[in-house]
């Protein structure tokens, strides 16, 4: 199997002021840091002794720190083995097969490319660094002596930041179908409270299925992430990102752990509503597709021309039994509770967001840090959610006793995170709902068309009653 860590310690020298060229820096450039550790996650990727995401991103950015420490800059560096060892068998095939006995088949479950994070100097560029890296690797690790460095056809280099260097100060991470739009919508009202991508909007521009797999951050995703600012444009006292899938991707969750000061806002539902949701986005067949997605109550690309899809949610206990296991969202959840606390962590249930907004967002906008509260008058809206039938699941009370009896584990986990919660925000409605499973079949205001809540396209929203009543 090739080897996707290249990991050989540098020996500690000083480093040389004053070179003019890479070439010259790089052959005098010592610094104590690790060099070929992953910087990016892959499919069958395997370490002894280091068996989390966590830890490697850990050790990762710890290799980043050392190189900055050092004077240097850190890459991400890119071999393309298979085409190397091609080109080297054609002139010197004893030095091939060294290769090949050192870094193992090219062409294994890994693919044909190898990455790992060199620290090089300041005065390297991309191209430069790249082939000395892999030509002082290959020397050190593999002892072998190369005619000439790798071609800049068979090398690349991306240079890597830190997660420290992202200018956030709170994150709307989830879950996604339990609110995260109307806490977006509602939060950006707030004369303090500004987002990345402005009302509305999500934004994918540095956390997208796990920020591309990466353990730290390019220093082009970061840039680019800068530029995809589309917020109030005016100086506002925080900044925010609003992810819905945050909460359920590990390497984001741990990426927002590593940036140590920002904080993060989750929402969390009665767990058959939120999986009735997902079903009907991902599987249900409407009876019109086309309207249904024109109401975004079904997403195109999840169907495979119409005809993958399932008329009942009895399916859920049955043909998608593993898929409605998968969506599972409490080991995310008491995982998120370890690594941040009180501190940093803010789990809202939307029955609160439903019953008391006001309370709610107030008590919200407090703990994020804005001074001032949210401007006289402010009517809090729902957004994203359809009145109504849905599926068929609310007219089946035995798919749904299966289903409840089937979330178990999830009811027990989003009811800890609610007891937890406590601490700094009591939510004696969630704790109701939670302990009887009450769903939104169990609502009868829930199943009945009115003017608001037709389909996710609608922006007006739908005012919110505050139990005292007014609006």
């Amino acid at each position: 199997m090739a080897r996707w860590h290249l990991c050989a310690l540098a020996v500690v020298e000083s480093f040389a002021p004053g070179q003019q060229t890479c070439q010259l820096a790089y052959a005098d450039f010592r610094p104590p840091c690790r060099e070929g550790m992953p910087a990016t996650f892959r499919p069958g990727m395997h370490h002894e002794g280091r068996d989390t995401m966590l830890g490697f991103m850990v050790e990762a950015t710890k290799d980043v720190e050392c190189c900055l420490v050092a004077g240097g800059r850190s890459w991400e560096v890119g071999f393309h083995l298979a085409a190397f060892v091609e080109r080297l068998r054609k002139s010197n095939a004893s030095l091939a097969r060294g290769l090949y006995d050192c870094m193992g088949d090219p062409n294994d479950s890994l693919g044909e490319v190898l990455y790992g994070i060199f620290c090089g100097p300041k005065v390297c560029e991309d191209f430069e660094i790249a082939p000395l890296a892999m030509e002082r690797l290959l020397g050190n690790f593999c002892n072998l002596q190369l005619p000439e460095p790798p071609g800049n056809e068979e090398v690349s280099a991306d240079e890597l930041s830190s997660w420290k260097n992202v200018s956030l100060d709170f994150v709307v991470a989830g879950n996604a179908r339990c609110g995260t739009q109307s806490v977006l919508n509602n939060l950006y009202q707030h004369p303090s409270l500004d987002f990345t991508s402005g009302k509305s909007n999500e934004d994918y521009s540095l956390f997208s299925q796990g920020q591309m797999s990466k353990f730290v951050p390019t220093k082009k995703l970061l840039g680019t992430h800068r530029a995809s600012y589309r917020g109030k444009g005016h100086d506002t006292q925080l900044l925010g990102l609003n992810n819905p899938g945050i909460a359920t991707y590990p390497l984001s969750y741990y990426a927002l752990y590593l940036m140590k000061k920002v904080k993060m806002i989750v929402v969390v539902c009665d767990p058959l509503r939120r999986l009735e949701k997902l079903f009907m986005y991902q599987h249900y067949c409407h009876e019109n597709f086309d309207e249904a997605v024109r109401r975004f109550d079904a997403v195109p690309r999840h169907l495979n021309h119409r005809k993958d899809c399932d008329p009942s949610t009895r399916a859920l206990i049955g043909v998608r039994r593993m898929w409605a296991k998968a969506q599972a969202f409490g080991p995310h959840l008491e995982e998120l509770i370890k690594l941040l606390g009180h501190e940093r962590l803010f789990i809202v249930h939307q029955a609160s967001l439903r019953k008391k907004p006001g309370q709610t967002y107030g008590r919200m906008a407090k703990w994020l840090g804005a001074t001032e509260p949210f401007p006289g008058g402010m009517i809090f809206k729902r957004y994203n959610f359809r009145r109504g039938h849905r599926t068929d699941l609310c007219k089946n009370s035995t798919v749904q006793n299966v289903l409840k009896a089937m979330l178990a584990s999830e009811y027990a986990s989003i009811q800890l995170a609610i007891q937890w919660q406590e601490q700094t925000f009591f939510q004696p409605e969630a704790l109701l709902e939670l302990r009887s499973k009450q769903s939104r079949c169990d609502m009868s205001e829930e199943l009945v068309e009115g003017p608001c809540g037709l389909s996710d396209d609608d922006q007006s929203g739908c005012p919110q009653l505050d139990v005292a009543g007014a609006v």
